[in-house]
């Protein structure tokens, strides 16, 4: 009779034990309460994204601010986010660790009775590992958030490693399959001409407005990584037509890192003289620990290359100095501000020199590069991020002749002085506000986006031409070519406005869609364009 009675209690014991032990992704680990909020304690909702995206299988860990004790622990869902319940008032730290990720500790954070307290992690790439795998590669660290865009990345780590010709993240490029070096040296990416694909910092636009050209300049250590998506469907992307190229700079870190790298020349043949020094200088560390983080980057770059063929061997001459300096500043748990300054002068001395064109047929050339942006990210709600980012650029160029005698064509070589001098100068200002909301119970689960991209732009120089004469072997004159007028001033203002929304929604691991709509406005073109987008 007593065994009859306890069989039931068993029961009903080993059902609230397999109750109490089950989880699913994004709840709780057994380390915490159930999910029913009990009185007298506060609830922690972390989010979990890099450069505004979202990560999935983060594995969170929530822990008194002292650190000696683990609350709660469980990994982050496919919107990479975690719900910690019932969590007693008092001051916590979360720790974010995944491969492929730095692990990420925030700032510590008061957690009040009765109140929601939502955190951001802002997580960053970093790809040192002790162990060689050989498996198929994810398309991008995102994983399922960019479902349907194909991607190619790229770390920065490469630039030490690779045999780069070169030693910027343009260098890094062109190890894809994809992506050549044109006849001039501009990239083409996809068989693309060079003005056909989008360079973008977070969702700042950096390339030139006036030619569309990548001529952002970065010190080797600032970058992180470099993602290549190749027609990618979200409507938040727009001014390309064949690829979208993503920077990722390196964060601050909470110690205080001076490195100084690259501090070997290179020589010349039987070293008679220095014809490479490219030192690089990475500064990182808190201004406020845990609050501020700091990185400033530096690179100097000496190239000359002589052309043998030749006489007296001259030499193509590069001269650069690129600067980078980071600010990540943590306002709250739920609040992330990152500012950003890059500065890069250049100067090239015989600029086009080769064999059929002497030092006196090159123009000199001298450019010079400003960018300064924000990005304010901030937590609205469980399932609501806002992101802002603000971005100014400026671009100078100013090329000159050696001389103002008319450039010659003749079957052995060139002779004269360059025909075209010219000085241009391109502001523009960018503003974009885009708002992601996650929803997963609409049959799967669902990032919504949607936002306003405006950029304005103003271009400005001086353009003149001296006459260009053909002549013939025997140095008679062929035919003569003058421009007329010989100098003017081009000058342009435009606005470019751009709505758009998307969902990326996930039905299952096999499924996904990529939906959304774009519409932008040019005042240049004085035209609207509208582009339906979908992908699945």
């Amino acid at each position: 009779m007593v065994f009859f009675l306890r069989q039931p209690i068993r029961r009903l014991l080993l059902i609230l034990f397999f109750i109490g032990c089950g989880s699913t992704s994004g709840a709780a680990s057994p380390l915490q309460t159930p999910q029913t909020q009990a009185s007298g304690t506060g609830r922690v909702i972390v989010t979990v994204s890099l450069e505004g995206v979202r990560i999935p299988a983060v594995r969170i860990s929530l822990r008194s601010a002292d650190g000696n004790v683990v609350v709660g622990q469980t990994t982050s869902d496919n919107i990479g986010q975690v719900t910690f319940p019932d969590v007693a008032p008092g001051r916590y730290v979360v720790l974010a660790t995944r491969e492929g990720f730095a692990d990420t500790e925030t700032a510590p954070f008061e957690v009040s009775a009765g109140e929601n307290e939502q955190v951001l992690v802002e997580m960053r790439l970093t790809f040192v590992r002790e162990s060689v795998d050989v498996i198929v590669a994810a398309n991008s660290p995102t994983e399922s958030l960019q479902p349907v865009a194909v991607s190619d990345l790229l770390t920065g780590a490469k630039m030490d490693i690779q045999p780069l010709a070169g030693d910027d993240f343009q260098s890094l490029l062109t190890v894809l399959p994809s992506i050549i070096r044109g006849p001039e040296g501009r990239l083409r990416i996809k068989g693309g001409t060079p003005t056909t694909g989008a360079l973008q910092m977070s969702s700042a636009s950096l390339n030139d407005p006036s030619t569309g050209d990548f001529d952002l300049e970065l010190p080797s250590g600032a970058v992180e990584s470099v993602e290549v998506l190749s027609n990618p469907f979200a409507a938040e992307y727009g001014r390309f037509s064949t690829s979208v190229t993503q920077v990722r700079t390196k964060r601050g870190t909470n110690e205080w890192i001076v490195k100084p790298t690259n501090l070997v020349p290179g020589f010349g043949k039987g070293f008679a003289f220095v014809n490479k020094f490219e030192p690089r200088l990475s500064i990182s560390g808190p201004l406020k620990r845990d609050r501020l983080l700091f990185g400033q980057y530096l690179q100097y770059r000496f190239l000359r290359t002589p052309v043998k063929s030749l006489p007296d061997e001259p030499q193509v001459g590069v001269d650069s100095f690129d600067s980078f300096t980071r600010l990540d500043g943590v306002l709250s748990s739920r609040h992330a501000l990152t500012g950003g300054v890059i500065y890069f002068p250049r100067k090239i001395t015989n600029a086009t020199l080769s064999t059929f064109r002497p030092p006196e047929t090159t123009p000199r050339f001298w450019q010079a590069g400003f960018s300064a942006g924000a990005v304010d990210r901030l937590i609205l709600s469980s399932t609501a991020v806002l992101e802002s980012t603000l971005a100014a650029r400026t671009f100078q160029i100013d090329e000159k002749t050696k001389g103002e005698l008319p450039m010659i064509y003749a079957p052995q070589g060139q002779g004269g002085n360059f025909f075209n001098r010219q000085e241009r100068h391109v502001r523009s200002l960018q503003f974009v506000e885009a708002l992601s909301v996650a929803k997963n119970d609409w049959a799967g689960e669902h990032v919504f986006k949607g936002g306003v991209d405006i950029q304005y732009s103003r271009f400005e120089g001086d353009d003149a031409s001296q006459p260009v004469e053909i002549v013939r072997l025997d140095g008679t004159l062929a035919e003569r070519t003058t421009y007329t007028p010989p100098l003017t001033t081009p000058e342009v203002t435009g606005t470019e406005v751009a709505l758009f929304v998307q969902d990326r929604w996930r039905v299952n691991d096999r499924l996904n869609f990529e939906l959304g709509f774009r519409a932008d406005f040019d005042d240049v073109v004085e035209r609207a364009n509208y582009s339906p987008r979908i992908g699945m």
